[in-house]
């Protein structure tokens, strides 16, 4: 085997097996070998993985210092966009992408899902728009992408605008696509559109039920929410999920737990999603006791060290009054994130306890 070829080898099962930093070093000295396009691809992926923004600049730099023909490859490109946005700098995934002299499909899909992760609903749209001035067309993911910034800006002129241009693409028999536009007007508050789209689908799936059954409970239509579930030719954790924190969202706690219990007894095991969603209920309405036994039940089901979960029931002590139980499972926390320390916080502020929440955090 050559030098070169034993290099990249190393250096891809470096990646594989957690040496990121190492694999860096050894890349960054070796100067008599080169790296090929699939070495660059999995180098940026583990710093994908390990949300190593600083890794990854060293790496686009040496793309850049060694082959220019690398700098301009569009497979490399779309992946370096990928990384900087999953690393957290949308800059640098814009500049990416503006560089690039004929960014196709997935460049597309990539920088309008960028910016709708990072919540630049009007950035996203206006890409979108720009895409449609060019020869590049969209796919299932481009419709994919684009409907969920819709529904995170509550914008149904511009879900109904992307729903014409899906049935001019002929994308109006994709499942996905489909499943994302019902999606969008259910939580829209269009939910005649939604239901008509949903009856004339050939072909339905638990996430075109799901949709019908957020949509509805969103708006408080708990008994049409129930309907759909119960109709449904089966359910997964998913839309139990839903069905539950649509009763919880309404206020019939109660109810949720009732149905969480059923969810068990079927079969189906409650994720974190399922908790870390019922809990802000129990928060808003002040249920401690019902939030007391879903603490519980995080504890069987042996979800007790997921940080989501247990910020969220942080955050449900705090809000119920029990300042000194939130206090006890943050200091038990063996992680905590920007999200934990904040609950604690505003929990502490609520309470009056203002040098408390400034001081000692």
């Amino acid at each position: 085997m050559s030098s070169t070829a034993l290099l990249n080898q190393n250096l891809r099962a470096l990646c594989r097996n957690g040496g990121l930093k190492e694999a860096i070093h050894i890349l960054l000295t070796a100067h008599n070998s080169s790296v090929d396009s699939s070495t660059y691809y999995d180098l940026l992926q583990a710093c994908i993985d390990q949300k190593a923004l600083n890794e990854g600049k060293q790496i686009h730099s040496h793309i850049n210092d060694r082959d220019f023909t690398f700098a301009t490859h569009t497979f490399l490109q779309n992946k370096l966009i990928n990384m900087y946005d999953k690393c957290g700098s949308l800059p640098d995934a814009r500049n990416i992408f503006d560089s690039m002299t004929e960014p196709n499909v997935f460049s597309w899909n990539m920088i309008i899902s960028a910016y709708r992760r990072h919540g630049f609903s009007h950035q996203a749209f206006t890409l979108f728009y720009q895409m449609q001035r060019t020869a590049v067309h969209p796919d299932q993911f481009t419709f994919s992408s684009i409907l969920p910034v819709c529904t995170n800006a509550g914008s149904l002129k511009h879900g109904l605008q992307i729903h014409g241009r899906i049935i001019r693409c002929g994308f109006q028999s994709d499942v996905i696509v489909m499943n994302t536009l019902i999606d969008m007007y259910a939580k829209c508050g269009s939910l005649h559109k939604a239901r008509t789209l949903f009856d004339k689908m050939p072909q339905r799936n638990i996430v075109s039920w799901t949709a019908m059954i957020t949509g509805h409970a969103q708006i408080g239509v708990i008994g049409d929410a129930l309907r759909f579930f119960e109709e449904m030719p089966q359910q997964d954790v998913v839309s139990w999920t839903a069905m539950i924190v649509g009763y919880a969202q309404n206020g019939l706690v109660n109810k949720a737990l009732e149905l969480l219990k059923q969810m068990e007894s079927t079969g189906v095991k409650p994720d974190s999603s399922t908790f870390a969603s019922i809990l802000p209920a129990c928060a808003k309405i002040g249920a401690l006791e019902q939030g007391r036994k879903i603490h519980q039940r995080i504890v069987e089901c042996g979800l007790f060290s997921d940080v989501v979960v247990i910020t969220a029931l942080i955050d449900m002590y705090a809000k119920c009054g029990n300042i000194c139980k939130a206090q006890e499972l943050f200091d038990e926390m063996p992680q905590r994130n920007v999200v934990s320390w904040n609950v604690m916080i505003v929990g502490y502020a609520q309470k009056g306890l203002v040098e408390k929440a400034f001081g000692d955090f």
